[in-house]
């Protein structure tokens, strides 16, 4: 999905009652599979990279002491 196309998925989440509590972050030197490419078009599907991961966790930890 291009970017333009996760803008539109961010909006719609925002605008659902159902579904506003999520995190869009681009990470525009990583690949499809988030880890670290030259190009879109030389995405070999490196191992994920630690900022991916490191976000994930910290947000999963919000989330976690909040329920």
């Amino acid at each position: 999905m291009p970017p333009s196309g996760a803008f539109k998925l961010n909006l719609a989440l925002v605008k659902s009652a159902q579904h506003g509590d999520h995190t869009l972050r681009f990470y525009p030197t990583l690949g499809h599979s988030l880890g670290r490419t030259p190009s879109l078009f030389a995405d070999d599907f490196q191992p994920i990279d630690q900022q991916p991961l490191n976000d994930l966790v910290c947000w999963l930890s919000e989330h976690l002491r909040q329920k």
